[in-house]
């Protein structure tokens, strides 16, 4: 066993073979290990008595195609579902129902729909490429998708019950909650924006600037 740490959470995870690690290492040009998430290894989603793996932080995400589509809609250059490497991928009857989805069914099993999945850069890299294409989609979902400080696309999953799920399941809506309010992240900023003047020790200079800017910036450009 090897320790191994996934953001903030420290496990113990199975080491693979050398092997494996060097072919990894000079495939990607750095140094890396190949580690399997063994029965032994525990790990918890937070403030859950719930098991996750080596994923970010829940057991499964749900993407509706419905909301990619309409996300479409708003780029020149379209992308799949795959962008935001789900686990399920269900046909919603509209874009974003899946906001207000609280506990579905599919299948034979029950799942909580714990929270909206944050993004990040990661959902601009084509999985089928691995090339990044110009902060896209990412920085069109902020202009629509930003609550909070995040921006999200997508639901986070935790299974109720062992069961089977098949491709062409129903998706059985069991409860429902309030959909979170989202806006452009950059009007945000705007709406957020507050004048500042800053006053610096041992000198009458004062600079201007605002809260959206570096401290240093604003130094600068009042000329100090």
């Amino acid at each position: 066993m090897q320790r191994a740490q996934i953001w903030s959470d420290h496990v113990q995870a199975q080491h693979c073979n050398v092997r494996y690690d060097q072919w990894f290492s000079e495939y990607l040009q750095q140094p890396c290990q190949l580690l399997f998430f063994s029965e032994q290894t525990r790990r918890l989603v937070k403030n859950r008595e719930t098991s996750v793996s080596f994923a970010d932080g829940y057991p499964l995400l749900l993407v509706n195609q419905a909301s990619v589509e309409q996300l479409n809609a708003r780029l020149q250059k379209p992308v799949t579902a795959l962008h935001f490497r789900p686990n399920i991928v269900v046909k919603g009857d509209f874009p974003f129902v899946e906001d207000s989805w609280a506990r579905i069914k599919i299948g034979e099993v029950e799942f909580e729909v714990s929270k909206p999945c944050s993004r990040c850069p990661f959902t601009n890299v084509d999985p089928k490429t691995g090339h990044s294409a110009d902060n896209e989609p990412l920085a069109t979902l902020s202009t629509f998708r930003y609550h909070q400080g995040d921006i999200d696309f997508g639901q986070n999953l935790i299974p109720l019950n062992s069961g089977m799920i098949r491709a062409g399941d129903e998706v059985k809506v069991l409860a429902t909650q309030a959909a979170p309010f989202y806006s452009s992240l950059k009007d945000n900023a705007v709406n957020n924006k507050k004048e500042l003047n800053i006053h610096f020790q041992g000198s009458d200079f004062v600079a201007h600037g605002d809260n959206q800017q570096l401290l240093l910036e604003s130094g600068r450009a009042g000329g100090n």
